[in-house]
């Protein structure tokens, strides 16, 4: 769990925090209210965003890839089969 969690997770609604020490300074919270919410269609669109991303990177890389295959110049200084 990350710092702000720790500090908050046990507290009630309208309970004020004790003061807290995160890597981003010291803090005091009040939590003012709850609510719910399905975080699973962002997550999974968040995850199936972060996979099409990675294929059309893959996929351009391999175009570019086969393109320096294509525009390379080899030149053989020793023969085959020598």
């Amino acid at each position: 769990p990350g710092e702000f969690e720790q500090a908050l997770d046990p507290l009630s609604v309208n309970e004020v925090s004790p003061v807290f020490q995160t890597t981003a300074g010291w803090h005091i919270a009040q939590i003012t209210g709850e609510r719910e919410k399905d975080v699973g269609n962002t997550l999974r669109r968040r995850q199936a965003e972060r996979i099409l991303s990675a294929r059309k990177t893959e996929e351009a890389f391999e175009q570019w890839a086969q393109f320096l295959r294509e525009e390379a110049f080899i030149r053989y200084r020793v023969r085959p089969g020598e």
